[in-house]
């Protein structure tokens, strides 16, 4: 890639680097009118004064603009090459490349057709797009190249990507194709292994609150966690809370339950239970409902 085109291609990120450098120095001009009296000419003299841009002046940040100068420089660094991320996208992005795979696709989707389920009008509609593609992109390869060739062919090639895209979303999702012919087929295996959720293994923390008049709220996180997040695979936090006029001699002895999954958890007590003590432990509970370990119980008076 010649240094050009890496010029043009990069120019709006160039002019946008220009305009946030201009923001930075922001030059500022004076017009003045001197009239000289005794020759009877108006002169204007023109006086510019910029600011320097110094790290103690920038108005806006210097790290604010030091993407829009590595976004420029990136063909410098890679001598003129964009090395592009890596995507997951089955279909070759190349039209060589991709009139092979396709024939491929769908030699293999007309000759099982009938075991997948696949109706015979979406198999034609796939035949004519493929064949309308391959020869088009013949002719695009031939000496015979013109605009309008290449416009058609991009167009072929668009209209069979959908095609391809709504058979391997729909039909090709059939349980009884194996890994082996996607595979055959060119798409992504599916991983049909689901992956195993495990017991929770830590203890929660919490923090009980008194919010007014028989309210109370318990806020609680993973042990050792600053954050509210909840570890891999945990559903919610399971509390267990009694309102007992003497300190419970287990867990056993906390009869009531709750799955919070959100923190905090607010508890509204009756009228009647103002004043006595109500006692909370709490244990993780992951998506197939196994517990993990207790927390130590703690305990509040109801207000």
């Amino acid at each position: 890639m010649s240094w050009s085109v890496v010029l043009i291609t990069n120019l709006p990120v160039l002019i946008s680097s220009v305009s946030i450098f201009r923001k930075i120095s922001k030059p500022e001009f004076f017009l003045t009118r001197n009239t000289q009296k005794n020759a009877g000419i108006r002169s204007k003299v023109l006086r510019f004064s910029a600011k320097i841009p110094c790290c103690l002046r920038l108005k806006y940040r210097l790290f604010d603009v030091v993407p829009y100068v590595l976004i420029f420089c990136l063909p410098v660094l890679t001598k003129g090459k964009i090395v592009m991320p890596h995507t997951r996208d089955y279909l070759p992005q190349k039209d060589a490349e991709f009139a092979v795979w396709s024939e491929n696709f769908f030699a293999i989707v007309s000759a099982n057709a009938a075991a997948w389920d696949i109706p015979p009008s979406e198999i034609s509609a796939l035949e004519t797009a493929t064949d309308n593609f391959k020869n088009l992109q013949t002719q695009a390869d031939s000496p015979a190249r013109n605009k309008i060739i290449v416009e058609q062919k991009n167009e072929a090639k668009k209209i069979l990507k959908e095609k391809i895209r709504e058979l391997a979303n729909y039909r090709l999702r059939n349980p009884i194709i194996t890994n082996d012919q996607r595979i055959a087929l060119g798409l992504h295996v599916r991983n049909r292994t689901p992956t195993p959720i495990p017991a929770p293994s830590t203890r929660p923390e919490f923090d009980i609150e008194v919010l007014d008049f028989r309210r109370l709220s318990v806020s609680f996180h993973d042990m050792g966690s600053s954050g509210r997040a909840k570890p891999y695979g945990v559903s919610g936090a399971v509390i267990l809370y009694a309102v007992l006029d003497a300190p419970p001699k287990n867990v056993n002895d906390l009869t009531r339950s709750v799955l919070a999954t959100r923190t905090p958890h607010v508890f509204e007590f009756a009228e009647e239970e103002r004043g006595r003590t109500v006692y909370f432990a709490i244990c993780w509970q992951n998506e197939k409902g196994e517990r993990g370990p207790l927390s130590e119980i703690e305990n509040a008076v109801i207000p």
